[in-house]
Parts: structure tokens; C-alpha cells; sequence
């Protein structure tokens, strides 16, 4: 926002109109969205089935996002939805499975001996190639 002097010319000051309020909730809101895959559901089905583990996995584009970070951050939800259940975050694995053209995460159950699923990336080559 520009400050105006009496002959309404810009005086080159500039105001923060924001207060702490407004910064907070931005930043709940901002943790909003960037956990919006952590789903409550997933953790309540886990702490209903006491045997039972979880995988995340997450796909994406290696060469456009920074999969390190995305790992980070997938890891801080699978934190929040262990301490939302009440359950060790061990109880769920964090997997990259991959390039998909489109960041995505998949969220799986996975019975008392059963197998982790198996990532289904899709092909870059093929993703990637010219239309004929």
C-alpha cells in the first residue's frame, strides 16, 4: 500500500497492512494445504486394525521437484497422522515409487503379512516423448 501526501502523490513509503492475526492464520491455513493428503481416515484405519501397517508413496517428477523436501515433508505427515491416531510413526513407511508426470501420493493399508505395494511409476520415456 502506498502512502499519499495531501497533493496525492506517491510519498515512495510503503505500510504492512498486515497484523500477527492475519500472518497466523495464513500460516494455518498454509498447513492446511500442505498436509491436505494426510488424511485423519487413513491413521483411524490403521488404529482399528492393531496389525495392520501403512505405506505412503509418493510419485513425481524428479527433475522438476526436489523429492528430498517432498520426503521431508511426507514424513512430517505421516508424524501428524501417527500423533493424531496415538500410534508409532514407525507403524507407517514413507516410499518413493517413482516419476509421474504429476506430484501425487498414494495411501495404503497394508494387512499383517501382507506385502508393501508395489510403486507404479509411470514412464518417463513415454511421458516425455513427442506426439506423432
Amino acid at each position: 500500500v502506498s502512502v499519499t501526501s495531501s497533493n496525492d502523490e506517491p510519498s515512495g513509503e510503503t505500510v504492512n497492512s498486515e497484523d500477527e492475526t492475519d500472518l497466523d492464520t495464513r500460516n494455518r491455513d498454509l498447513e492446511k494445504v500442505k498436509f491436505s493428503w494426510a488424511r485423519k481416515k487413513f491413521g483411524d484405519a490403521l488404529v482399528a486394525d492393531g496389525t495392520a501397517t501403512g505405506a505412503i508413496v509418493l510419485y513425481a517428477d524428479e527433475t522438476f521437484y526436489d523429492v528430498y523436501k517432498m520426503l521431508h515433508l511426507i514424513d512430517q505427515g505421516r508424524d501428524r497422522i501417527a500423533t493424531d491416531g496415538g500410534f508409532d510413526a514407525s507403524r507407517i513407511q514413507v516410499i518413493f515409487g517413482g516419476y509421474r508426470g504429476k506430484a501425487q501420493v498414494e495411501l495404503w493399508i497394508i494387512p499383517e503379512g501382507q506385502n508393501l505395494p508395489e510403486a507404479k511409476p509411470e514412464d518417463k520415456n513415454v511421458a516425455n516423448s513427442p506426439e506423432n
